[in-house]
């Protein structure tokens, strides 16, 4: 049984999160993000929402303020996405080949994204939430 030295293995880790970063790609998406995560943040324009703990909502940005709350917190909300655009047209692929598809189509469909947070403070240095 051979045994790598330290710089072996620090070699080959080496190598191997080079290989990691250098084949890693960007995601592709076509979306949008909902950072409506509380009332209080969205009034501030999230300024601060890393170091407030105003709401039980501190929970997505940061978790250590939960220690902050007093007693049993809740706070429920939600998003409604009601998307109101169409496109129409055609595309072509890079060699001018026309993609298939539908040319004329609305871009989506009315949803509700809810959210909820609840804390409880156990004692004065911990909270669960």
């Amino acid at each position: 049984m051979s045994h790598m030295s330290l710089r072996a293995r620090l070699l080959a880790t080496a190598a191997a999160l080079a290989a990691m970063v250098a084949t890693s790609q960007g995601a592709h998406a076509a979306a949008f993000q909902l950072k409506e995560n509380s009332a209080v943040g969205l009034g501030t324009a999230f300024a601060g929402e890393g170091s407030a703990a105003q709401t039980p909502a501190t929970v997505f940005n940061n978790p250590a303020g939960m220690t902050q709350l007093p007693g049993l917190q809740v706070a429920l909300g939600g998003s409604i996405i009601v998307p109101s655009f169409t496109f129409s047209g055609n595309a072509r692929d890079a060699f001018g080949r026309p993609i298939s598809g539908q040319s004329n189509r609305d871009g989506g469909d009315f949803a509700i994204v809810p959210h909820g947070y609840v804390t409880y403070k156990v004692t004065p240095d911990l909270s669960v939430g």
